[in-house]
């Protein structure tokens, strides 16, 4: 087997809990957005931003964990377009799952790294 075509080693504990793959995790936080300058929300509207909120990072945390395996992969980021496309009619802050959903597919090229993207076989883009 040629150095080429062998399996990337396993990232360590550290490399998985880089910040720039993580940073995306904000962008939930305008889920918030709709019932705080709604002037009377409805009392279903808060619960449900706080669970969207709640399972994004356990769905982005799982697919930063799938270590390649594109199962384990696709099984974090199509909940997250489904909650997105299930949450977005009544929320407009939940559009930003969608956004999520693509970066958390290839999270070495999200973070912008050249080495991340490396990794994942894509090729960053200079600057």
């Amino acid at each position: 087997m040629s150095r080429d075509t062998a399996e990337p080693p396993p990232r360590t504990a550290a490399e998985l809990l880089r910040t720039w793959e993580w940073a995306h995790l904000g962008y939930p936080l305008f889920v918030l957005a709709q019932p705080w300058f709604t002037p009377r929300p409805a009392p279903w509207e808060w619960p449900l931003a706080f669970a969207v909120c709640a399972i994004t990072p356990v769905l982005w945390g799982k697919a930063l964990h799938a270590n390649g395996s594109p199962r384990r992969t696709w099984s974090a980021i199509v909940p997250m377009a489904v909650v997105g496309t299930l949450v977005t009619p009544v929320n407009a802050g939940a559009s930003v799952l969608f956004v999520c959903a693509a970066a958390a597919g290839c999270p070495g090229c999200a973070s912008g790294s050249p080495r991340s993207a490396a990794r994942c076989g894509a090729t960053a883009r200079p600057g």
